[in-house]
């Protein structure tokens, strides 16, 4: 919760977590590899599955496009394995790393 809570000041004027501005290509943010990404995602949703989880703000959604950005209900996103039916539109789906996170 505390690394979550961290996160979520990363667009915050004097905040210390220096991700960079979003949405952007994860390359050209600070966490620059998919694998970064990845150990943060595991850690702040390892808890999910006990109980619910606040994603709204967070800037840990990736889509298929490799883009960063924070999760928005008002910007859902899909999330299945059937992506590749629309190849053209990879900024429509998130990654599949969050598939084992069915509940968020």
């Amino acid at each position: 919760a505390d690394v979550r809570a961290f996160l979520m000041t990363f667009a915050s004027p004097d905040t210390n977590c220096h991700i960079g501005k979003l949405p952007c290509r994860l390359q050209q943010t600070n966490l620059k590899l998919f694998h970064s990404l990845k150990l943060l995602v595991d850690y702040c949703f390892k808890d999910a599955e006990e109980s619910e989880i606040e994603v709204e703000g967070l800037p840990l959604l990736i889509t298929l496009d490799s883009v960063l950005q924070t999760f928005d209900a008002k910007r859902s996103k899909f999330l299945t394995t059937y992506h590749e039916l629309i190849p053209s539109r990879k900024d429509l789906f998130m990654n599949t790393l969050y598939l084992k996170y069915s509940s968020i």
